[in-house]
């Protein structure tokens, strides 16, 4: 009886789990082959970092800026590796990944929006 309990609530924990929303503290933005995929926090802060995680399997190069074209900061990501970059002191302003190599189009960091993939996934 106890063990059946026990399986229970688990799976209770996983089915509630599996339709909970992907959020951060920070932005996160993980670089695969095909796509891109940002995980945002509910709202910006003055302590604002974006972690760039790079899951290819190629080198990535690119620039953080904002809507005015200010460049924030320029990285280059080995595969496997990661790169926080401070965006704080931008509190206000659009923010924006623009990739170099592999060229693709820019990625918008939105703050409070669900976690979104660039291209979108496709329904089928």
């Amino acid at each position: 009886m106890q063990k059946c309990t026990i399986l229970f609530i688990y799976s209770l924990f996983l089915i509630t789990s599996s339709f909970a929303e992907e959020k951060a503290e920070t932005f996160i933005l993980e670089i695969f082959d095909s796509k891109y995929k940002v995980v945002s926090p509910n709202k910006f802060h003055d302590q604002m970092s974006v972690i760039i995680e790079n899951k290819s399997l190629n080198k990535v190069a690119g620039k953080m800026v904002t809507s005015q074209q200010v460049v924030i900061d320029y990285v280059s990501i080995m595969p496997g590796a990661h790169q926080s970059v401070e965006v704080g002191k931008f509190k206000g302003q659009r923010i924006f990944f623009v990739p170099l190599t592999p060229p693709v189009q820019e990625i918008e960091l939105i703050p409070g929006k669900q976690s979104y993939e660039i291209p979108p996934k496709r329904n089928r």
